[in-house]
């Protein structure tokens, strides 16, 4: 096929301009682009002279509580009717004194075995279970559920507890005298409160002017500091940093959570709860005013705290972003070119660890 000389001139305008608008696209003023844990944060006024960082750096442990072995009386083999404990040993790995450990420790899947009276199978009792109904010694660490204010398995920081059970296995004709391996499936569920701390940067609008005026960058380091347990708060500011006294439009503040699952368990429900199972500190110096669908907003003392009005589910691992506007940005005193405010988060959660372990039941007797 034959290409006329007016084609190639069109195509030729059409390819020119399509470089020309990816040129433009790439030298826009403040030409590069702020990493966002949502996207990517484009231009804004002043992002020539104004160049925050931000340090990111998470305290404390991710896994507070741990399984640090599991293992079984006699080892991994038991004979028919006959008694087998199973040993757990569970540590708090934590480093915060004003968070303790109080696990609740439970087999929820005991296969073939029975209680320690051999009477019924553990799998028909409910949890939670005493010591006769296949629950853990001492009984006070199955008791309840995992947010429980009695608080009486207590584990401090450092401490190590160990938590046994006491089976029986089933009879030679209930297996049909064959030699069986049965799983035994645990879980320890405990209570937790995680947090991050948030700081957001105010900057003047004759401060910028100033610096453009100056040929002189702002640089300042801004903090980002996560707080131990496995559930962790993502927080972003759509910008870079927000602009007080601009003259043209009301600024404002979006700023986007986001929580997830970075522990080795589950949470309990893969959900957080409603009406208050995170919540947010704004502090009111920022803006007079919080708008946000997902979260119900007072003024409590120097801050407006946001609590969430529905559950937070999650889906692998992590949940949906969420959003909070903060407008009516407060105008910072004259002779103030910048100033940081912090945004806490808070979230309480319940978690849980699983495991098994494998016993094999053997009705034959070597001699």
């Amino acid at each position: 096929m034959k290409t006329s000389k007016s084609n190639i001139s069109k195509i030729v305008i059409v390819v020119s301009l399509v470089s020309i608008l990816a040129i433009s696209g790439c030298v826009t003023q403040g030409s590069s682009f702020f990493d966002s844990l949502f996207g990517k944060v484009g231009d804004i006024f002043g992002l020539d002279v104004v160049k925050p960082s931000r340090q990111v750096s998470a305290i404390g442990v991710t896994d507070p509580l741990v399984i640090d072995r599991v293992w079984t009386l006699p080892e991994n083999r038991v004979l028919p009717d006959t008694t087998l404990q199973v040993f757990m040993e569970v540590s708090n790995k934590d480093n915060d004194p004003s968070k303790q450990g109080y696990p609740k420790v439970n087999i929820f899947d005991a296969g073939v075995f029975k209680d320690r009276n051999g009477n019924k199978f553990c799998n028909s009792y409910t949890l939670p279970k005493s010591i006769d109904e296949c629950g853990p010694n001492p009984i006070t660490c199955g008791s309840g559920a995992a947010r429980d204010n009695e608080k009486k398995c207590e584990l401090k920081i450092g401490a190590t507890k160990q938590i046994d059970f006491v089976l029986k296995g089933p009879t030679k004709e209930e297996i049909a005298n064959v030699i069986t391996k049965a799983k035994i499936n645990y879980k320890v569920s405990y209570s937790y409160k995680g947090g991050t701390n948030y700081e957001i940067l105010v900057v003047s609008y004759n401060e910028i002017l100033r610096r453009q005026k100056d040929g002189k960058a702002l640089t300042t380091n801004l903090i980002d500091t996560k707080g131990s347990g496995p559930i962790k708060i993502d927080v972003e500011l759509g910008t870079p940093y927000v602009i007080s006294g601009e003259p043209s439009t009301t600024t404002k503040a979006y700023i986007i959570f986001k929580l997830r699952n970075a522990g080795s368990g589950s949470l309990v429900g893969s959900a957080i709860e409603k009406e208050g199972g995170l919540k947010i500190f704004i502090p009111t110096e920022l803006g007079a005013k919080i708008e946000s669908p997902d979260f119900e907003c007072s003024v409590e003392g120097a801050d407006n705290v946001c609590k969430n009005k529905e559950e937070i589910k999650f889906f692998k691992s992590e949940s949906e972003p969420f959003q909070i506007i903060v407008s009516d940005i407060i105008k910072l005193p004259e002779g103030t070119p910048f100033r940081t405010h912090l945004i806490k988060a808070e979230v309480f959660y319940d978690y849980e660890l699983r495991g098994s372990a494998e016993v094999e039941i053997n009705p034959i007797i070597k001699r």
